[in-house]
């Protein structure tokens, strides 16, 4: 809710309309003075998009026409029937990218086209989208990150955060296969933060916490000396708490994905099983250069500074 935040200190009326997540999350409710309502859908493909466009016209008609202005974050694709209705209506898409395979279908690179086709405006999270999608956007984000958090590097542990989806896609099976109960690893205690189907080989070398609150892991971030991050917001949050970060880019998408970002530099990178390897032994012998970074590096992903771009697109 950092966007929202921003926006309502900023003199907008924000309401959210998403998927239902859970069955037990209820179809409407108010979150921070911010209007919530959530609905679900078939889970079979085209079926499914034709549940949602039936909502979006019969259900939630005229909670979208009241709206000045739409922010989509992907799912483009859902409002086709709304931009038809309201062919004026400004709407700002912002892509975030990959699904999870490489190489990517045709298909999907196809809806992403036609998603900014459908936008007046398009935010891209980082710039591999514009290569890997074959798309032109207005503006390039890379998450951001609060800044208003105690930072004690003195209670640091030797202790590595694994923080993200437990899935193949991630490159985690790399370091799983490197840290198995049979190996010596590099961390006295291993903590993974998330959820995936690499839960029950994650559990083999280390605690699986699951997904927590944002408080829950800044704690746990502000303890650790090191983070696997799965993605920018993973890695920005670790940076903000003083941890060292690594990454693993397993495919050639992964890679552009780290190495044009601005964290490239900041972060530890790896981009084959032996140069994690390699990076594991240096971590346990102490060689590894520290790359923390100071606090006015950060400022340029604090949440008001992101945001502040992102509004500029919305007049």
């Amino acid at each position: 809710f950092h966007q929202v935040d921003y926006l309502q200190k900023n003199g907008y009326q924000v309401k959210i309309l998403t998927q239902k997540s859970s069955s037990n999350l209820p179809a409407s409710q108010i979150i921070n003075h911010c209007q919530v309502n959530r609905f679900s859908f078939k889970k079979a493909r085209f079926l499914g998009l034709l549940t949602i466009w039936w909502q979006m016209i019969f259900r939630y008609w005229q909670f979208i026409q009241e709206a000045d202005l739409i922010h989509v974050h992907d799912v483009m694709i859902w409002l086709l029937p709304i931009r038809l209705l309201f062919p004026r209506k400004k709407m700002i898409l912002t892509m975030h990218g990959w699904e999870g395979d490489y190489p990517l279908p045709k298909k999907n690179i196809f809806l992403k086209k036609v998603s900014v086709l459908m936008a007046n405006k398009v935010i891209c999270v980082g710039e591999y989208i514009c290569k890997h999608y074959q798309i032109k956007c207005d503006l390039v984000i890379e998450g951001g990150v609060k800044l208003e958090k105690p930072q004690n590097i003195s209670i640091k542990k030797n202790q590595l955060l694994v923080l993200g989806r437990l899935e193949e896609d991630t490159g985690l099976t790399w370091f799983l296969d490197l840290t198995n109960p049979k190996n010596s690893h590099s961390f006295q205690k291993i903590i993974f933060v998330g959820d995936g189907q690499l839960h029950q080989r994650a559990k083999k070398v280390g605690e699986v916490r699951g997904w927590l609150p944002e408080k829950q892991v800044n704690n746990l971030l502000a303890e650790s000396s090191w983070c696997l991050a799965s993605g920018y917001l993973s890695a920005l949050e670790a940076l903000s708490n003083g941890c060292q970060v690594m990454a693993i880019a397993n495919n050639p998408l992964k890679q552009d994905y780290w190495q044009k970002s601005k964290l490239n530099n900041r972060i530890h990178l790896v981009i084959t099983q032996q140069q994690l390897q390699k990076l594991l032994k240096q971590i346990g012998q102490g060689q590894v250069k520290n790359r923390t970074v100071p606090a006015d590096w950060l400022e340029q992903f604090s949440w008001k500074r992101v945001m502040g771009e992102c509004e500029r697109l919305y007049h």
